[in-house]
């Protein structure tokens, strides 16, 4: 997938962008990559990246972020803020991701249950430790 310049998103169709950033907790040139998906209830960022004021402003654009979602415990170093920046969205967080990460288990308005996304279905898959992936 060609990469967009970085902060900013791309689009792959009218309610599917991405933005990927560099990622330096890997050796070698790694990056990671954030979903914005427009949902019938608002935007639904899944595994947020960095938010700068440039990337706040173009997901501002789309429309209002109802949902943070951290898939699995490996997916949310930048979760909490992302929150910040989107304090009236809510938070939900996969198995194992409130363990490893207690600043997230922290966080207001976290959900039991993952966002209803229409005719979408959430898949959990499992991994070690009890944690899950959520797809």
């Amino acid at each position: 997938m060609p990469t967009s310049p970085r902060g900013a998103l791309r689009r792959h169709s009218a309610d599917v962008y991405t933005a990927r950033t560099p990622c330096r907790l890997l050796p070698g040139k790694s990056h990671s990559t954030m979903s914005v998906i427009r949902t019938g209830a608002g935007l639904l960022l899944y595994s947020p990246t960095p938010i700068d004021d440039s990337m706040h402003a173009q997901i501002s654009a789309l429309g209002d972020v109802v949902w943070l979602v951290a898939p699995n415990p490996f997916h949310n170093l930048y979760l909490a803020d992302a929150a910040a920046a989107f304090p009236r969205a809510r938070v939900f967080l996969a198995r194992g991701v409130a363990k490893r990460s207690p600043a997230c288990a922290a966080l207001p308005d976290v959900a039991d249950t993952p966002p209803a996304l229409g005719d979408l279905t959430w898949h959990r898959l499992p991994l070690r430790g009890g944690a899950e992936e959520l797809v």
